[in-house]
């Protein structure tokens, strides 16, 4: 009996996707998650120009959308790099 026998690496190596053969669905397609972007920040700019009362509400809304795109392409980035 071997005692550290190891499997050898290509055997347990997954085949590597190329980026045509990857998925629709799979992360490598960013312009849907860029049309997200679009979607999401949009519908907070137009929530803060409907909002006339409260002040401080459209102010929040504001900044959220803001914040949300260095967010959203570090996460995008970070979901690229990682998958």
């Amino acid at each position: 009996m071997i005692k550290n026998a190891r499997p050898s690496p290509s055997a347990s190596a997954p085949p590597p996707v190329s980026a045509a053969s990857a998925p629709v669905g799979s992360i490598r397609f960013p312009l849907a998650w860029m049309g997200a972007l679009v979607v999401v920040d949009g519908s907070f700019l137009l929530a803060a120009s409907a909002i006339d009362h409260p002040g401080w509400a459209s102010a929040v809304l504001v900044i959220a959308a803001v914040i949300n795109v260095p967010l959203f392409l570090g996460a995008l980035l970070l979901l690229r790099s990682k998958f």
